[in-house]
């Protein structure tokens, strides 16, 4: 956040204001904005409703949204690897029992429940390169959720600890 909160200043944006608060519950003027934009927040927050409700209020009329979520579906290891498929299963039911949401269906569900109509959806899946920071997304997911998981007993310790060991080799293997 912080090289984030820098960045208006070097580029001498002068008309760009940073706010940091409760994506809920903003506080900000409503109907204000011509977009407003969130990004890994509904699949993270849990509270679809009032994230929603907010970016309503949000938008002035002709606006638009824009939404960026990850799609769960998208966690795929080629080649498949069972600890891959067995990591990512455990983390997408830890965001679940949370009320979090991650797929494309599920948020354009949402987006029609919520009266908005003219709704487009684009997917995108990336081949990650070696290296990439990406690669270890499920079992950096699945460190931060650790105690749901493990309280929810969606698998035992020991074999959390060994899943997540044979993913982070799977993510170091330029083969993958």
């Amino acid at each position: 956040m912080r090289g984030s909160r820098l960045r208006p200043a070097r580029q001498e944006l002068t008309n760009v204001e940073l706010v940091e608060d409760d994506a809920c519950a903003t506080g900000l003027p409503g109907a204000s904005f011509d977009l407003v934009h969130v990004r890994i927040l509904f699949a993270r927050a849990g509270q679809d409703g009032r994230l929603l409700a907010e970016m309503a209020r949000l938008v002035r009329p002709g606006g638009c949204w824009r939404i960026e979520e990850p799609d769960s579906a998208a966690w795929t290891c080629v080649p498949a690897r069972p600890a891959w498929a067995r990591l990512t299963n455990v983390v997408r039911a830890a965001f679940s029992r949370g009320g979090a949401t991650s797929t494309r269906a599920t948020n354009y569900g949402m987006l029609r429940r919520a009266g908005l109509r003219d709704i487009q959806v684009r997917a995108a899946v990336l081949a990650l390169a070696d290296g990439h920071p990406y690669r270890g997304c499920p079992f950096q997911l699945a460190a931060s959720l650790r105690e749901r998981i493990l309280e929810d007993h969606l698998i035992d310790q020991a074999e959390l600890e060994d899943v997540i060991a044979d993913c982070e080799s799977v993510a170091a293997d330029p083969g993958a």
